[in-house]
């Protein structure tokens, strides 16, 4: 979506890293036309509701943030959204620092 999203002479920068709580990081941000908070609340509470058929268009209709939340979760990490209409988006995908946790049942 960063790269779709960011116009011609935008940037979109992936990085990982350990931060200091000793959990590793993969980060994506880009300088593209962003999101508000609400719209990303909005999205994350109900991707097929208000404006995912004109997201459709150009993607998924709203199933990414959600999918890629559930799909983090899933394996033992979180993810968290910084964005800004007009200031571009920040989006960090973090997991533990000794991997995830397992339940051993």
């Amino acid at each position: 979506n960063a790269i779709r999203s960011t116009p011609a002479g935008g940037r979109v920068d992936v990085t990982a890293e350990q931060v200091q709580s000793g959990e590793n990081a993969i980060v994506v941000s880009d300088t593209g036309p962003g999101i508000s908070p609400e719209a990303i609340a909005q999205a994350l509470a109900d991707p097929f509701g208000p404006g995912a058929r004109a997201r459709a268009a150009g993607g998924s209709g709203g199933l990414g943030l959600p999918l890629a939340r559930e799909l983090a979760a899933a394996n033992g990490a979180s993810l968290s959204f910084a964005a800004a209409p007009g200031r571009g988006t920040r989006i960090e995908l973090r997991f533990a620092a000794n991997g995830p946790q397992q339940d051993h049942d």
